[in-house]
């Protein structure tokens, strides 16, 4: 009789087990599948001649009343993001958020107190897509942000602003190194990549500024913290391949899930022109 019964729950031990490895397998494909979709297998190098004239502010996130999936472009231009997650386009948002808070169950992103009004906060399960548009790819631009590193970040390489392949290396990616909390920058031009280091290390449960302006004419890129330059102008840069067929990502790398940031982000701004010093600090002193 005990044999029988022990039979029964070998049994449904192996059909629970049988279940978790589909359900691992099922979700690694998903995971797959989303990263193929933002990933295309062809880029192509365009020079900023070749694009629309610079007009300074192309987009600005301020994620002051964004929804579940929605971002609105405040600079007018119509660059609204969309928020992306390994979860949250499976399963009936609308249904389960009335049951129970499940920001940190299905990667929904979460609406926090911010620098200025309003922030988002991501856990490592979803990252917002601006989309990819004209003004996005090109080799002259500045990138604006207020950050703040949660104390509980895991990543391998959080990621703040990226657009760029891994595969096929091309196009940037403002991050830090692999187990590093230092602010770099990495470019990718096709057969390498290098990251170009700030030398400046980002501190956890601290809202900083961090600005990076990128001239690939000139094979320059100048970091900005806090309002003002940090170390010297990095020159003699290689030029790296100008990404044009992926998405601009806030919060990961490649919309892969592997590289994201945790932690909040605020007011981030793309601009297709070199914005000078006193702008930079403009940017940052609307949250004085």
């Amino acid at each position: 009789m005990k044999s029988k019964l022990w039979k029964k729950r070998w049994i449904w031990i192996a059909l629970i087990a049988q279940s978790i490895v589909i359900l691992v397998l099922l979700f690694n494909l998903r995971r797959n599948m989303i990263y193929k979709s933002y990933n295309p297998a062809i880029t192509t190098y365009i020079k900023s001649d070749t694009l629309d004239s610079r007009e300074g502010l192309v987009a600005h996130w301020s994620f002051d009343d964004f929804k579940l999936d929605y971002v609105k472009d405040d600079s007018g231009n119509g660059h609204d993001g969309f928020f992306l997650s390994q979860f949250n386009m499976i399963y009936p948002k609308e249904i389960l958020s009335n049951i129970f808070n499940y920001h940190y169950i299905f990667g929904v992103p979460k609406k926090v107190d911010g620098k200025i009004g309003n922030a988002v906060e991501l856990n490592g399960r979803q990252w917002l897509s601006g989309g990819n548009y004209l003004k996005y790819n090109t080799d002259i631009f500045t990138i604006s942000a207020w950050v703040m590193r949660s104390g509980d970040d895991n990543s391998y390489v959080p990621t703040i602003m990226a657009k760029g392949a891994w595969s096929f290396y091309d196009g940037w990616w403002l991050t830090t190194k692999p187990n590093s909390r230092f602010i770099d920058m990495g470019i990718a031009w096709g057969e390498d990549y290098v990251h170009i280091e700030s030398g400046y290390e980002m501190p956890s449960d601290e809202w900083h500024h961090i600005a990076v302006t990128m001239n690939n004419e000139a094979h320059e890129i100048q970091f900005f913290i806090d309002g003002k330059p940090f170390g010297k102008k990095h020159e003699n840069v290689p030029q790296w391949l100008v990404n044009w067929n992926h998405d601009l990502l806030i919060g990961d790398f490649d919309g892969s899930g592997r590289w994201p940031w945790i932690g909040k982000i605020d007011e981030v701004y793309f601009f297709n022109e070199i914005l000078d010093e006193e702008k930079i600090f403009e940017l940052y002193n609307k949250a004085k």
